[in-house]
């Protein structure tokens, strides 16, 4: 039997389009002898819209964090330059090369987010991906455990973490489903011992409670789980990273399997459950700017049910809250999270914090969007004060009138942004005044952006047809 894991199902939502497709074919060519347990469809199901953030969010960090290293390198070289008092020719020898670097390697990271077929949107409404394997795996999924099946297999659980049984004791930190391996591990034994078949465990995993590292390089299962598979149920047991399982498929299942996805399967099982390494800055940095998305968004939530006491009735105000509501438990847990997967340390005598890769980028990207909706709130908080959500006759006209102003304040000042920034660009000064600008630019765009929708909500009410 070819049990497949949880994280191999969720890389179908990073790999490219055509590297998903063979991926998707190698597990058809399996048949059936592919089988996934209960443990694994429920933590697939409950982590795929979170797999598809993850991925879209390193489009939108990974460009702004290629801006602001390319800020701060030129910086540096303007600093040098005018310190050892270099002619202009030589400066822009100097700085030419490292902006012509960024601008080719940003291009390329925006041509791939292009490429890139997924959306959060689509993954939630029909998710293209959970179609294809609901095909592919009917019929091969196990059962879960009733309730005091659960409740005395996580008693087991804890037992065999505290002696650092494998598998599973890795995880008994964590918070949420810390038996989620354990679990995984015994309905796979069920399996076998059921059909009395060997079983081969797909999966990129490399936590120490599930293989044996020799040299830093993976051998083979935990000698523990053979030797229980063994002795349990008569069989042997084996696993496979997915790229190796990838290699296999394509010599003896005859798969359409190209080197190009076998390297992503391998680039991604070596950034699994690797942890960033941040300086103790940036962490307290993004732990701030978690902070204030979670209060701006507890501000919103407040002023939604201000509104709704006066308008009880009103459906944009239910709606408000509803959204306000959602982004504060979001933003919370996202903390939450955080500071429970975080380990401070000290490295070469500073201090660091070793936290989960994806988190953080998860992480990054909410607090880019708090930044930005904390921007537009301000600007739709003044259209409301002045008048823009009265009902009927002259309240609407006026606040058509307010709305109409304030979005013409909102596109005046996009458009002196942009010229300063092209002036920035034009001098060939790069530093923290462009990033400011850069920054200053986005925020007026997605201001005018918003005002723009709220004035075609109100053209669209029936009030002011002809308006």
């Amino acid at each position: 039997m070819v049990v497949v894991d949880t994280n191999v199902l969720l890389e179908l939502y990073r790999f490219t389009p055509d590297a998903r497709e063979e991926l998707l074919q190698a597990l058809r060519r399996v048949g059936d002898r592919l089988w996934i347990p209960h443990q694994v469809a429920a933590e697939y199901y409950n982590r795929r819209v979170d797999a598809v953030k993850d991925h879209l969010a390193l489009y939108a960090s990974v460009p702004k964090s290629l801006d602001d290293h390319k800020a701060k390198v030129l910086q540096e070289l303007y600093a040098f330059a005018k310190r050892c008092s270099m002619a202009t020719e030589d400066k822009r020898a100097l700085v030419e090369p490292i902006q012509e670097v960024f601008t080719r390697v940003k291009a390329e990271v925006v041509k791939h987010a292009e490429s890139f077929d997924l959306t959060l949107e689509g993954v939630i409404s029909g998710d293209p991906v959970l179609s294809e394997l609901a095909e592919i795996l009917d019929g091969k999924t196990g059962q879960g455990f009733n309730d005091d099946e659960t409740r005395a297999l996580i008693e087991e659980y804890e037992r065999r973490a505290q002696d650092e049984r494998p598998p599973g004791y890795k995880d008994s930190n964590k918070k949420d489903n810390a038996h989620g391996d354990y679990f995984v591990w015994e309905q796979v034994l069920r399996r076998a011992e059921e059909l009395s078949s060997p079983i081969l465990l797909v999966t990129n995993d490399v936590k120490e409670d599930w293989v044996r590292k020799e040299a830093g390089l993976i051998v083979g299962a935990r000698p523990e789980l053979v030797a229980e598979m063994k002795e349990r149920c008569g069989v042997d047991f084996l696993i496979l990273q997915l790229g190796a399982f990838l290699q296999v498929a394509r010599k003896e299942l005859g798969a359409s399997v190209s080197a190009s996805t076998v390297a992503q399967a391998e680039n991604l099982a070596a950034s699994v459950d690797r942890p960033l390494v941040l300086p103790e800055a940036e962490y307290e940095d993004l732990m701030f700017a978690l902070t204030v998305h979670r209060d701006h968004a507890m501000a919103q939530l407040e002023r939604a049910r201000d509104s709704l006491e006066l308008h009880p009735d009103d459906e944009t105000f239910q709606a408000d809250r509803e959204f306000a509501q959602a982004d504060v438990v979001r933003v919370r847990k996202l903390i939450h999270r955080l500071k429970q997967n975080s380990q401070r340390k000290v490295m070469n005598g500073q201090p660091v914090y070793w936290v989960d890769g994806p988190l953080v980028r998860r992480a990054r990207q909410v607090a880019l969007e708090g930044g930005a909706g904390a921007a537009k709130a301000r600007r739709l908080v003044r259209a409301a004060e002045a008048g823009e959500i009265a009902r009927g006759g002259q309240g609407l006209k006026n606040g058509l009138a307010t709305l109409r102003s304030l979005y013409e304040e909102a596109r005046t000042e996009e458009a002196t942004w942009a010229q300063l920034l092209e002036q920035a660009e034009s001098r060939q000064e790069t530093n923290f005044s462009e990033a400011e600008i850069r920054q200053n630019l986005q925020r007026a765009r997605d201001e005018g952006q918003a005002l723009e929708l709220r004035l075609k909500r109100l053209r669209n009410t029936g009030h002011y047809e002809n308006d």
